[in-house]
């Protein structure tokens, strides 16, 4: 690998900021890159990211509160997504479970870490390499990488240069297993089956195919150690390796972890958001009139044409029930030849159609192929009173900082974390967990069903219940900081590299 003549203490200095380019790991990253933009003025920001950031980034550079502009350097394709696709690593549909133990085991060893990791050997020496030659030519002062994009966090341990890791879910989704670690929020048994299944995934990784042929290319490019697969309970820490800062989009309150100095909470990782009313004024004068119900499984959820009928069906029930309630739903289909409607790059069942017209008089049913509105706004909105996601942490955030009840439908196994985590809080409802002993929860899984959607809506909109909910909601948003997360982690990095935050 190349190497620089620069020192890192000539001026003047250089961040280094690389990422995915998925929505989740990326928007964290360019919250961050504001901050340092806007407020390190000492410092000059580099983003590595693939192509289709690009965009985004240019949008960063021309937000007229920043004092300078982030250089772009573009990573080699496949993006994630992209490899993910190339390499037939589909994502389950918004109704798929895992209902038996084989599932499980499918899951951990054949499935898991493809998705996590999808780029051929080739390919991930590729963006190895290309990372290393930025790092060596403008020699930042230190690297803040997302944890999901392996090849960057791979690069940084075997340079040993000082970084730090930004995660996009629950504390434990980013520390190892322990023993001595029991969930502050949930029961015993939930933990011991975490490193249960930390110990399936750990056995699924050594013996995966497709990470033997990374790790053969890895060889044959001289990189030692294991592949830094991006969940904790896969991975083998090398002797005598010190864990590098994890900056995490969650808050002590709902995410414990005693203990862990490395870890900090910072809150949910957003850009700053622009009202509603002043970007859409159309959508923003349509939530006002009701409470919302929001529902988005995530932008790459797929719904087959079972799914679109379950959900319409469920969703129709509801607003027949609930007359002073209106529903946003973000719903992908997938190609079908039954459809008569286009609905992004889909087809809407004629079905769903005829279900949508059944409330349609009173417009209390919106139905988007892409969100208009970036998800954080809707829910700092003050006009959702419900939001029903896949388990999403940034959702999850967003929703506790909002006060808002929850239903989460979890999509694979990590999901269902969050679904025991709004039962844990009292805020929400988690579909698939049941319920067992005191008023715990207990890991259910299996296909979730339009009845359960619709019965959790219900819940949560109607009766003593659903109230609750809503208090116990606000109450928690009350105990949240009131910092932004982008902010604490700027100043946590500034900190490390012994700077200061500049007005």
């Amino acid at each position: 690998m190349p190497t620089s003549n620069r020192s890192p203490t000539t001026p003047p200095f250089n961040i280094l900021l690389v990422t995915n380019s998925e929505p989740d790991p990326a928007n964290q990253t360019l919250a961050i890159a504001h901050e340092f933009l806007a407020h390190s003025h000492n410092l000059r920001v580099h983003l590595a990211s693939f192509a289709e950031l690009a965009p985004s980034i240019k949008q960063l550079n021309h937000d007229r509160t920043t004092h300078h502009e982030a250089t772009f350097h573009s990573l080699p394709g496949p993006s994630k997504r992209e490899a993910s696709d190339k390499n037939g690593f589909v994502q389950q549909n918004a109704f798929h479970g895992h209902s038996s133990c084989a599932d499980t085991l499918r899951t951990y060893t054949q499935l898991l870490p493809q998705s996590r990791i999808p780029w051929t050997g080739p390919e991930y020496v590729t963006l190895y390499n290309h990372i290393g030659i930025i790092v060596a030519d403008i020699f930042p002062l230190v690297i803040v990488v997302d944890a999901t994009l392996a090849p960057g966090v791979d690069v940084c341990r075997t340079l040993k240069w000082r970084h730090v890791l930004v995660g996009s879910g629950l504390a434990h989704e980013s520390l190892p297993p322990s023993p001595g670690r029991v969930s502050v929020l949930g029961p015993r048994f939930l933990s011991l089956k975490n490193l249960t299944l930390g110990l399936l995934l750990r056995l699924g990784t050594s013996h995966s195919p497709h990470l033997q042929q990374i790790q053969t290319a890895r060889r044959a490019r001289g990189l030692t150690g294991p592949i830094p697969i991006p969940d904790p309970r896969a991975s083998h820490p090398q002797p005598g390796d010190a864990r590098p800062l994890l900056l995490l989009p969650t808050h002590r309150t709902y995410d414990p972890i005693p203990g862990s100095s490395g870890v900090i909470h910072c809150g949910p990782i957003t850009l700053p958001l622009r009202p509603i009313g002043k970007t859409h004024p159309d959508l923003a004068l349509w939530l006002r009139r009701r409470p919302t119900v929001l529902i988005t499984l995530g932008p790459e959820t797929r719904y087959p044409a079972r799914e679109q009928i379950a959900f319409a069906t469920a969703i129709t029930a509801v607003l027949a029930a609930q007359p002073l309630a209106q529903v946003l739903w973000l719903m992908k289909p997938e190609p079908t030849h039954s459809g008569v409607h286009s609905c992004s790059d889909g087809l809407m069942e004629a079905t769903v159609l005829r279900l949508k017209a059944t409330v349609s008089p009173r417009h209390r049913l919106r139905i988007y192929g892409r969100l208009p509105a970036e998800t954080t706004a809707l829910l700092a909105s003050g006009t959702v009173g419900c939001v029903v996601h896949r388990g999403e942490a940034r959702v999850f955030g967003e929703a506790v900082r909002a006060g808002i009840p929850q239903i989460v439908l979890p999509m694979d196994l990590a999901d269902y974390e969050y679904a025991q985590r709004v039962e844990d809080l009292g805020v929400g409802v988690g579909v698939g967990v049941g319920v067992s002993g005191r008023g715990r929860g207990k890991w259910a899984g299996g296909r979730v069903a339009g009845e359960q959607v619709e019965k959790a809506m219900l819940r949560v909109l109607d009766g003593e219940a659903g109230e609750n909910m809503r208090e116990r909601a606000e109450a928690l948003a009350v105990r949240l900081l009131r910092k932004d997360g982008r902010v604490v982690a700027h100043e946590r990095v500034l900190e490390m590299i012994g700077l200061r935050r500049m007005s």
